[in-house]
């Protein structure tokens, strides 16, 4: 888990989590523009949560094993009372535990809390 309270700042593009290197899962990320921080921002601060659940695989199993989970997961929120859309994409980039052949389709899950 990580918590921060990000300064808006216009001296870079983006923030990116986790923003040390020495954790478990520096090879899942998460990007997210400042542009979109600014947005978001009270006072000129926005704060971030970004949680990462390792081993969820061995939790979550189908009964026919016809589908598993290949990666960790990352789960984001930001704190702010301007609540609405981002405006710009952001960005995961999340660590596959096997690698398959170009036959096999993977599949991008995630929750939509609308």
């Amino acid at each position: 888990m990580e918590v921060s309270a990000v300064n808006v700042t216009r001296d870079k593009p983006a923030v990116t989590y986790p923003s040390y290197e020495n954790q478990k899962w520096k090879d899942d990320q998460i990007t997210i523009p400042m542009e979109d921080i600014e947005a978001l921002s009270e006072g000129g601060i926005t704060k971030v949560v970004v949680f990462v659940y390792l081993n969820m695989d061995e939790l979550m199993t189908t009964k026919r094993n016809t589908s598993f989970i290949n990666s960790n997961i990352l789960s984001t929120s930001i704190k702010s009372a301007n609540s609405g859309s981002l405006r710009k994409a952001v960005t995961f980039t999340l660590r596959l535990f096997q690698v398959f052949s170009e036959s096999v389709m993977p599949t991008c899950a995630y929750w939509d809390f609308r």
